[in-house]
């Protein structure tokens, strides 16, 4: 599961099971930061004490140490957090038409039905009963997706993780599994990832990297960029833009403004529809201070928080799609509040659903507004996260600028 992982090897002074304190034969280890990830080699070593009161000795010189591996313990839980919470959404709202896949010779073959449903439902379990399968399947050619529909948890986690930054790399890779469509060519393996800078670590969240048979979610910039990148190397091209949190539908209403009013179909509908609900069911669900307490908390505390988050998830959709194919086809409006306090941030599973009949055809004729442009960033200044002396810097040096025109 999430925190369960091969322990690295020993790399601190040969301590092996000896309490790094006082030198005496220990087995217990320090539980802030034991079962942290590896960001170099070695770098992750269990520190072992044979009692509280050495860890409180040792506290003074272990403390930054330990800080880092639990902000790591942290990043791996939310790239967790954010990958279930994705296949929750993909297995409620899938594209029908979809009728075959398998694997042969090492390659994933997806047989599409032309003249099949159009609509977006739940995914048929009768296609496979992989596991594996079905997660390649289910975040097959949804990279960009994904990162859109989860933009509203990470607005709220990324902070409660500590990442400084952010940002979209559009890479080709070497998949493990490559894919393609029966009777059609081979689909160029491009993918799309998230940059994560923690501290003076960067990161890499691949969020849907099981549609190339890539089960790892986070991995150290550098070891991504050499196992899994054509050729080894990041080229600057393959940087894409600052991830924007605030932004959860701008792929769908791209493609809605873009296409010619005779080929918006009913399924692209449906998908806006569905997105808007789970971003609305999400802003809701967490705030900052709840989101850090959902990321707190020993492994299988946080494995039940996310068993439950993913049912919610699984509820609230699959009452969606529900409303949605019914004659009538009702838009349904989750009936939540903005959370006032940690606690209201944590409402019950229960989702309830308050169908809106009389605002359907508003609903489906409405067109999404496009995404608002954002001011272009002046030459040699950062993006929205330059710290308070940059801004001071720039803005005193357009008063200048003005003075002296006025002069």
């Amino acid at each position: 599961m999430a925190d369960n992982q091969t322990e690295s090897p020993t790399t601190e002074p040969d301590q092996g099971t000896r309490c790094a304190n006082c030198g005496k034969e220990a087995s217990r280890t320090c539980p802030g930061c034991a079962g942290a990830p590896e960001y170099k080699p070695g770098d992750a070593t269990e520190t072992v004490i044979c009692s509280t009161d050495c860890l409180r000795d040792l506290w003074q010189t272990h403390r930054f140490r330990c800080g880092m591996m639990q902000k790591r313990i942290k990043l791996r839980r939310l790239a967790y957090l954010m990958k279930e919470s994705a296949k929750a959404y993909r297995e409620c709202v899938f594209y029908q038409n979809l009728q075959g896949v398998e694997l042969r010779h090492g390659t994933l073959y997806f047989d599409f039905n032309s003249f099949g449903n159009p609509n977006l439902g739940p995914f048929p379990e009768t296609l496979t009963s992989d596991k594996d399968i079905k997660e390649s399947v289910v975040f097959n050619n949804q990279c960009m997706a994904v990162l859109y529909l989860l933009a509203p948890l990470a607005s709220q986690f990324f902070p409660a993780a500590k990442i400084d930054t952010a940002r979209k790399l559009n890479v080709m890779v070497d998949p493990v599994i490559p894919y393609r469509v029966v009777g059609g060519d081979d689909w160029e393996p491009l993918h799309t990832i998230l940059e994560v800078h923690m501290g003076e670590e960067q990161w890499i969240l691949d969020l849907s990297g099981r549609q190339y048979g890539y089960p790892e979610i986070l991995e150290p910039l550098d070891e991504y960029v050499k196992s899994k990148i054509r050729g080894g190397t990041l080229e600057p091209s393959a940087i894409d833009e600052e991830y924007d949190t605030d932004d959860g539908t701008g792929d769908l209403d791209e493609m809605w403004g873009t296409l010619p009013v005779n080929r918006r179909t009913v399924r692209l509908q449906a998908d806006i529809m569905a997105r808007r609900h789970f971003i609305r069911f999400a802003r809701c669900r967490f705030n900052e201070g709840s989101a850090r307490e959902f990321l707190s908390g020993n492994a299988q505390v946080f494995e039940g928080r996310v068993e439950s988050f993913v049912e919610e998830i699984k509820t609230l959709m699959t009452g969606f799609m529900n409303e949605y194919n019914r004659e009538e086809r009702a838009v349904p409006t989750c009936v939540l509040q903005p959370p006032t306090t940690d606690k209201d941030a944590i409402p019950s599973s229960n989702v309830e659903f308050a169908p809106a009949v009389e605002d359907l055809q508003k609903a489906l004729q409405e067109e999404p507004q496009p995404p608002p442009q954002k001011k272009p960033i002046p030459q040699g200044q950062g993006h929205r996260s330059r710290s308070r002396s940059q801004k001071m810097k720039w803005k005193n040096r357009k008063k200048k600028e003005k003075e002296k025109l006025e002069k």
